[in-house]
């Protein structure tokens, strides 16, 4: 674990603030505003750090195809098993570490699990995750086996993302 030399370490109210603001920008996974969990989690955890509160990457596995979207989304899926980044923050407070995740945004509660966090407890994570641990980098084989399926599978699951994408700008839009 990295040592952080904060002067201080953030208050409970601010690493609220954060989180939201973190969490609230739209979850996109295609195109120049792609901010997706990754990078969500990523710049949550460089934020916190400066605050002095420690966090680490973690990673955990779901299937596209159990989260609740149209029948004909679910049609263009081509790769379901997918890994998913999401944060473990230690809580001086409580002398723990618990999970938090702000990936989707508030404004697709109406369709997905969205994260409140009281700077201390665990949120709810995205979906229901197995195989969790520590986030790791892609190993060579692990980026070879990418570069096979991207040869038999050149398009991915990009028409399924960008549907995604779409279908989430709705649902966004009939809230306000």
């Amino acid at each position: 674990m990295k040592q952080y030399h904060s002067q201080r370490i953030m208050k409970i109210s601010e690493r609220i603030e954060l989180f939201d603001s973190i969490r609230d920008v739209p979850f996109c996974l295609m195109g120049k505003n792609a901010f997706y969990c990754f990078s969500k989690n990523n710049l949550l955890r460089k934020k916190l750090a400066i605050g002095g509160i420690e966090s680490v990457l973690m990673q955990g596995w779901f299937k596209w195809s159990e989260l609740a979207i149209p029948q004909e989304a679910k049609k263009l899926i081509r790769k379901d098993k997918q890994k998913h980044v999401f944060l473990k923050v230690f809580i001086p407070e409580k002398n723990e570490w618990v999970y938090i995740d702000p990936t989707w945004d508030k404004a697709l509660e109406n369709v997905f699990p969205i994260a409140e966090w009281n700077g201390v407890d665990e949120t709810v994570l995205m979906t229901k995750l197995s195989k969790i641990s520590e986030y790791e980098k892609r190993n060579i084989l692990a980026r070879i086996i990418s570069k096979m399926e991207r040869r038999f599978y050149p398009e991915g699951n990009n028409k399924f993302y960008h549907w995604l994408d779409k279908w989430m700008d709705e649902k966004r839009t009939k809230q306000t």
